[in-house]
């Protein structure tokens, strides 16, 4: 792993001014390094210590510990940073000294030296650069003349005997070259590749070149290796023998063998993808798959690989106009488009995938299957609008009230003004009363409803909160001809419960309002609302007499965007929304229906702590209303 160049020039001075000074020098010099600052020789070695530096510039005269202690403490640690060495004083012996040290450049501190301090440091920066990528080159220069020599074994035609091998071999097999010599080749290898060298030796002695992959070696500590063996017969004078040339080639067949491990997990990986991958070459040629692609091209992975990705994907005989796999092999670019394939909707990225040069060579396409997530969408659009008609409702209530005021003053005017009228027009005055009085009720429910909660949790009466909810409800039930029956004993005290306000009303509004969809024909809405018999909970059952749910239909009915209803009727996120609200109050809405008969769903809320003992009798709410 090559190490990264260090970008800090360390100044060691332990005059202050000078060393802001410097600092400034070299930051003018634009070396596209930072400075760090050390007052002593002893700071600057633990500085040293800790980090790697580009250079230094170090003072001579310094406290604690000067200059040339300091470089002789960087070469007793092999702390290797190209060193300047500066000086108030002249001398030629610290300036022999200083370079016996090792220091790459000297400066007397006489006027100017700043100005070439930056070049003295950026030739030290460079030239230690150089010399450090000289012995790196040297270095790795004798690794690979050391690791490309093969080895090399040389054996008598008529015994088998080796005479001769050389250091490679010794490497190779861990034998001394004397051991060698004792041995044979057959010997070498384990009894099961024995008649493979000997095939290999009747070869050579036909003449024939031979070359045979993982032939196996059996070392001296019984370990085995793989090598890439070539033999021919040479001749030596008045004397033939047999040369077999070894590469090893263990640490290759690990590679191929890591290669080949990799594909399979990045194979599973893909599989493992719940989209559909596959990767192209500029021919559109499938080249890799996931399963899910398969899947859904509904053929073997094995044959999806070589189709051409328009086939495959989009049953297309040529490619697609405007091609993204193209741009992207021509750009180098990711690219995105959305694609509609009948009534399928399909998200397409297209990735570069680098070759060896860089380029891209081929491309992976995902391919994501978004037809639910649009209809989702739509759904939520559709909520939206729902939620702001509801919120232009609240809104047009309350202006409202400024036309019903007037209505209602005019009409106390005309009846203390006219004193003497007749039956009839008293008769229509007290109609204007009581509609207006009417209109502002529904008015006042309708705000009441809309209006949030001040509070996450309060204590509630269940019964007021239905109250609240059947006013705003009267017309639809009295235009459908449902029969509204409030089964309880306004005797029986229910205690409250500590839930949201604002949360409680949508669930009700919710439950109604699907109990009355069910019944277009009219029936009977039945709201029982009870406490269980242990005093823990209060239960609401909303019961119709519609036309039911089926039991397939039951399964999914608290599933979000699943709705029984004609499209534009529903959004299939009430119910959903309802039981999500409940729960998360510790309570919980099941739900019973016959098909014909009817549904009945009971809403099942926690009684609050101590709430019990505060629950309003129906006597007293009836007051609290008047």
């Amino acid at each position: 792993m090559k190490k990264e160049t260090p970008t800090r020039i360390l100044i060691v001075e332990d005059d202050e001014a000078q060393a802001r000074l410097m600092r400034l020098a070299i930051e003018r010099g634009d070396l596209g390094c930072s400075i760090d600052l050390a007052a002593n020789g002893s700071e600057a070695l633990e500085m040293l210590r800790q980090g790697r530096y580009a250079a230094m510039v170090l003072d001579y005269n310094l406290p604690v510990m000067d200059g040339l202690a300091l470089m002789q403490a960087l070469e007793r640690e092999k702390i290797a940073v190209p060193v300047i060495m500066t000086t108030g004083e002249g001398s030629e012996e610290v300036a022999v000294e200083a370079m016996k040290r090792g220091a790459y450049d000297y400066l007397i501190k006489r006027p100017g030296y700043l100005e070439v301090l930056p070049r003295v440091v950026a030739k030290a920066i460079e030239r230690h650069r150089l010399e450090s990528e000289l012995r790196r080159t040297e270095l790795q220069y004798r690794t690979l003349v050391a690791l490309a020599s093969d080895a090399i074994f040389v054996e008598e035609v008529d015994s088998g005997r080796l005479l001769d091998a050389n250091a490679r071999a010794e490497e190779l097999t861990g034998r001394s070259r004397r051991e060698l010599l004792a041995t044979t080749m057959c010997a070498l290898c384990p009894p099961e590749e024995q008649s493979k060298v000997e095939r290999l030796r009747q070869r050579a002695l036909r003449g024939k070149v031979t070359a045979v992959d993982e032939l196996r070696l059996l070392r001296s500590d019984g370990s085995e290796v793989y090598a890439e063996v070539s033999s021919s017969v040479v001749d030596l004078g008045d004397k033939r023998v047999i040369q077999t040339i070894m590469r090893d080639v263990t640490q290759r067949r690990r590679l191929e063998q890591q290669i080949l491990l990799s594909k399979k997990r990045l194979q599973a990986a893909f599989d493992g993808i719940q989209d559909m991958i596959a990767v192209v070459d500029e021919r559109h040629t499938i080249v890799m798959a996931n399963r899910h692609l398969a899947a859904q091209c509904k053929v073997p992975p094995n044959e999806l690989v070589g189709s051409r990705c328009y086939q495959a994907l989009f049953r297309r005989s040529s490619p697609c106009e405007d091609c993204p796999t193209l741009r992207v092999l021509q750009e180098g670019q990711t690219q995105f488009e959305e694609r509609e394939e009948g009534e399928a909707i399909f998200h397409l990225w297209c990735y570069p995938m680098p070759g060896l040069d860089g380029r891209p060579e081929l491309v992976v396409e995902h391919v994501k299957d978004v037809t639910e997530q649009k209809r989702i969408e739509q759904h939520l659009i559709q909520s939206e609008k729902l939620a702001t008609v509801g919120m232009l409702s609240s809104g047009i209530a309350h202006e409202l009230r400024n036309p019903l005021n007037i209505i209602e003053s005019a009409r106390y005017y005309l009846q203390e003004t006219l004193t003497d009228v007749d039956a009839e027009v008293r008769d229509k005055l007290e109609m204007i009363q009581r509609n207006v009085r009417r209109a502002a009720t529904i008015i006042n429910n309708l705000l009441e409803f809309s209006r949030r909660s001040e509070h996450e949790l309060e204590l509630l009466d269940v019964r007021r909160v239905i109250d609240a909810t059947l006013v705003l409800l009267e017309k639809e039930l009295a235009s459908r001809q449902i029969r509204l029956v409030r089964e309880q004993a306004e005797e029986e005290r229910l205690p409250r419960v500590c839930f949201n306000l604002d949360s409680l009303k949508q669930v009700f509004l919710n439950i109604i309002l699907n109990a009355i969809q069910a019944m277009p024909e009219g029936g009977v809405l039945r709201i029982t609302p009870r406490l269980t018999d242990d005093g823990q909970w209060v239960e609401v059952d909303v019961s119709d007499t519609g036309c039911g749910i089926s039991p397939d239909e039951l399964k999914h009915l608290f599933t979000p965007f699943y709705t029984t209803k004609k499209v534009g009727e529903g959004t299939g996120l009430g119910l959903y929304i309802s039981r999500s609200i409940i729960r998360r109050y510790g309570g919980d809405i099941a739900v019973q229906s016959q098909i014909g008969q009817g549904s009945t769903f009971t809403v099942r809320l926690p009684v609050a702590p101590g709430a019990a003992e505060r629950a309003p009798s129906p006597a007293e709410r009836t007051e609290e209303r008047q």
